[in-house]
């Protein structure tokens, strides 16, 4: 797997995954990479609306990115290229 991970800069709100969307791409692959909701809620903490969540994400979304990087390197995704990131992730 290369190193070279891009991700697109458009995010998409999945209601009914509880999850923001995005994509990354490596060499010939395109990856759908969705973060849970609990896993961004847990990570810093917030109780309130999916716009605070979506708040969170984007004023961290590097760290979110290095997450699925790690787990796009390492071969932690489904057939379908799909990444699905959790709390126990971000820990």
């Amino acid at each position: 797997m290369a190193n070279d991970i891009v991700f697109n800069q458009k995010e998409l709100w999945v209601g009914g995954r509880e999850s923001i969307e995005l994509y990354a791409t490596t060499d010939n692959q395109k990856f759908k990479c969705l973060i849970s909701r609990e896993a961004i809620d847990d990570k810093y903490g917030l109780t309130g609306s999916k716009s605070m969540t979506i708040k969170a994400f984007k004023e961290n979304r590097d760290y979110f990115e290095n997450v699925a990087k790690k787990l796009i390197q390492s071969g932690r995704f489904d057939r379908n290229n799909e990444v699905v990131i959790r709390y126990s992730d971000c820990a």
